[in-house]
């Protein structure tokens, strides 16, 4: 499995590099602090079957950074790692059809055992992010729903309107 690394922390980028040069399997064709550089590494160009970034990018909206990955790996599945504090953020993954979920101080074996998923055919969603992004979801459906009733737009409106996660 061929496996491209986007991780703006550079000493984790390092240690997640090495370690998984040392697994069965894994073939690690190009890591770096942003999508352009990892991309730059994997030469000559081999195909990615999963791309592992950080989307708790600095400098890039979430616009950009899905067009820029559909754009430059349409084939790769992509296995998101985030902090999980931004409910746009979490809902922009999911709504981006992510293969995996994590977050981005997961231990190295629950990143392994997700690519395996991956590899697999298998979703890999941590838990305490699905649940967080629940929890914020409602939380913003709530904020929009009493701005947009206090603006006189209807409660269906507004709760469909929370749910409106292309962005």
């Amino acid at each position: 499995m061929n496996v491209l690394i986007v991780e703006p922390d550079r000493g984790r980028c390092v240690a997640l590099v090495a370690y998984l040069a040392r697994q069965h399997g894994i073939r690690v064709i190009g890591a770096g602090c942003d999508l352009i550089a990892a991309c730059r590494e994997n030469q000559p160009p081999s195909p990615v079957d999963v791309l592992l970034i950080d989307i708790d990018q600095p400098g890039m909206s979430r616009v950009e950074q899905w067009a820029m990955i559909h754009l430059l790996l349409p084939e790769a599945n992509v296995m998101a790692l985030t902090k999980g504090h931004d409910a746009r953020l979490l809902t922009a993954a999911l709504g981006a059809r992510v293969s995996a979920l994590h977050p981005t101080d997961a231990k190295f074996p629950a990143l392994l055992h997700a690519l395996h998923s991956i590899h697999r055919g298998e979703a890999d969603y941590d838990p305490d992010l699905l649940q967080r992004a629940k929890s914020l979801l409602v939380h913003l459906a709530q904020q929009n729903r009493s701005s947009l009733a206090s603006a006189g737009h209807s409660p269906v409106f507004a709760s469909a309107n929370a749910l409106d996660v292309r962005a």
